[in-house]
C-alpha cells in the first residue's frame, strides 16, 4: 500500500527524507513532520544515529525558520495581500498575530514544540513585522532544539509502541481507499443512470 511505500523509502533515505520534511514544514507545506520525526526516532538503534536524527532535525527546522522569517520581511505583505482571502490563510494569519500581540518573543519559542501549527505562520508574520532578528534566533534554537530531542527520543523510547500504531494506520489507510473507490464507483455509476435517463 501506499504507506508502506512510503515508509519503506522513508527508511532507507531517513537522512534525506527527515531533512527534506524538516525543511519544508517550517515553510507551512503540511508534511506531518513529526510523525515522522518520531518515527525516526523509533527506527535507529544506537546514540550515535539517534544524535544524528536529532541535529537533522534541529538543523534543517533551524535554516527553514530563518527562511520562512526572510520571506515574510521581504514578500509578507504582497503574499498576505494577495492571499488574504482564503480563510484558512487568514484565520491562521489571525490567531498568529493574537499570539504574537499577546505573548510576543514566547510566542515563537511556544510555535516550535507546542503550539506547532501555528509556527510556519509565526515565522512569516516575524519577518512581516520586522520582529527583532536577534531575539527570533534565540527563541528558534532554544524552541527547535527541545523539539528535535524531545519528540526524536520519544519515538526511540516507544518503538514497539510506534510499531503498533504504524500498524493501526496501515489497515485505516485501507480502509480509507477503498472506502474511496466504492465512492467513485457508486458515483459513476449513478451519472451513468442519470444520463441513460436524459436519453
Amino acid at each position: 500500500m501506499i504507506t508502506d511505500f512510503i515508509l519503506d523509502y522513508f527508511e532507507e533515505n531517513i537522512y534525506i527524507a527527515l531533512s527534506f520534511i524538516s525543511f519544508f514544514s517550517q515553510l507551512g507545506v503540511p508534511l506531518g513532520a513529526t510523525f515522522f520525526v518520531m518515527y525516526s526516532g523509533s527506527i535507529i538503534d544506537n546514540s550515535l544515529k539517534l544524535l544524528l536524527v536529532i541535529s537533522c532535525v534541529f538543523v534543517l527546522m533551524f535554516i527553514g525558520d530563518i527562511i520562512a522569517y526572510k520571506i515574510g520581511e521581504k514578500f509578507g505583505r504582497i503574499i498576505f495581500n494577495k492571499y488574504r482571502k482564503y480563510k484558512i490563510i487568514s484565520k491562521s494569519y489571525n490567531k498568529s498575530k493574537s499570539l504574537m500581540k499577546k505573548y510576543g518573543p514566547l510566542s515563537v519559542f511556544l510555535t516550535r514544540f507546542l503550539i506547532t501549527g501555528l509556527g510556519p505562520t509565526i515565522n512569516y508574520l516575524a519577518g512581516l513585522e520586522k520582529f527583532n532578528f536577534k531575539t527570533f534566533l534565540l527563541f528558534i534554537i532554544l524552541g527547535e532544539l527541545i523539539y528535535a530531542f524531545v519528540f526524536v527520543f520519544l519515538g526511540f523510547i516507544f518503538k514497539e509502541t510506534f510499531e503498533e500504531l504504524l500498524s493501526i494506520i496501515s489497515d485505516f489507510s485501507t480502509l480509507i481507499i477503498l472506502i474511496v473507490i466504492s465512492f467513485l464507483i457508486i458515483q459513476q455509476i449513478y451519472k451513468n443512470i442519470r444520463n441513460y435517463n436524459v436519453l
